[in-house]
């Protein structure tokens, strides 16, 4: 979950939507909108991951949440594009891509929901 998060941060500054048309190329970033709350999300899955290192430094409830506030967050950022990509297809010489940041952001997503599916459902061996 540690480098789910890490890799998700990461993502944020990176290109989301690419626009491309009349001979120009623009690229929009993750840090609007949602980044709040990724940025909230990728927190939490941080220190869940660290509590499964160091049990008594954080507790946790239902790690399950992390990864499914996680979905959540990028499957509202993908409707996002989707509403951008489909108005841009009514717009002659446009086209609209998902960005290099939304597929690394979607890659920590997966390690997120994979640690907290763990968590949720593995007992820790301490010992």
């Amino acid at each position: 979950m540690m480098a789910g998060a890490l890799i998700v941060l990461a993502s944020l500054p990176l290109a989301e939507i690419t626009v491309s048309g009349a001979g120009m190329t623009r690229s929009v970033n993750g840090m609007h909108g949602v980044a709040l709350w990724l940025l909230i999300i990728c927190g939490f899955a941080f220190m869940r991951g660290y509590s499964a290192i160091k049990p008594t430094a954080f507790r946790t409830s239902l790690p399950i949440l992390s990864g499914v506030f996680v979905v959540w967050a990028i499957y509202d950022r993908w409707t996002g594009i989707d509403a951008v990509v489909k108005l841009a297809a009514t717009t002659s010489g446009v086209t609209v891509t998902p960005g290099l940041g939304f597929w690394i952001t979607c890659f920590g997503g997966l390690f997120i929901v994979a640690g907290s599916l763990i968590l949720q459902f593995v007992k820790p061996q301490l010992g």
